[in-house]
C-alpha cells in the first residue's frame, strides 16, 4: 500500500444474486470505479449469471423473502403476487428518478449473449 499511497487501482466486485436490486448495485460500482480511472473486473457466480442473460435480464424481479431491507414478515413478502408487485413499485420508481435500463451499464463490458 505504500507504493500507491492509498489509492486503488483495481477492484473485483462479486455479483452473486441476481435479483434487480444486486445487479443494479454490481453495474453502478463497476461503472463508477471505471469513471474514475480504477480497473474493475466482475465476476458472476451462477447465480449472478442472470445478469448478462438477455432473456432472463429482462425479468428480474426483487427479491421479498429475506431481504431485510423490504421491512416486511417474510410470510407477506412470500404471498403470490408481491414479489411482481414490488418489482413493479421499484421499476416505476426508478422511472420517477431517469434511471437508466441495465443495459446502458455495458458500455465497458461486452454484450451478453
Amino acid at each position: 500500500m505504500n507504493e500507491n499511497k492509498g489509492a486503488i487501482k483495481k477492484m473485483m466486485i462479486i455479483l452473486s444474486k441476481g435479483t434487480l436490486e444486486n445487479v443494479y448495485a454490481a453495474f453502478v460500482l463497476a461503472n463508477g470505479a471505471r469513471m474514475e480511472g480504477i480497473e474493475a473486473e466482475m465476476f458472476f457466480t451462477f447465480f449472478g449469471l442472470e445478469a448478462v442473460h438477455k432473456k432472463k435480464l429482462e425479468h428480474l424481479h426483487i427479491a421479498t423473502v429475506g431481504n431485510p431491507s423490504m421491512h416486511m414478515p417474510t410470510m407477506l413478502g412470500g404471498l403470490p403476487g408481491m414479489e411482481a408487485l414490488a418489482t413493479s413499485m421499484m421499476k416505476k420508481e426508478m422511472e420517477k428518478v431517469d434511471m437508466p435500463e441495465i443495459q446502458s451499464f455495458w458500455i465497458f463490458y461486452p454484450h451478453p449473449a
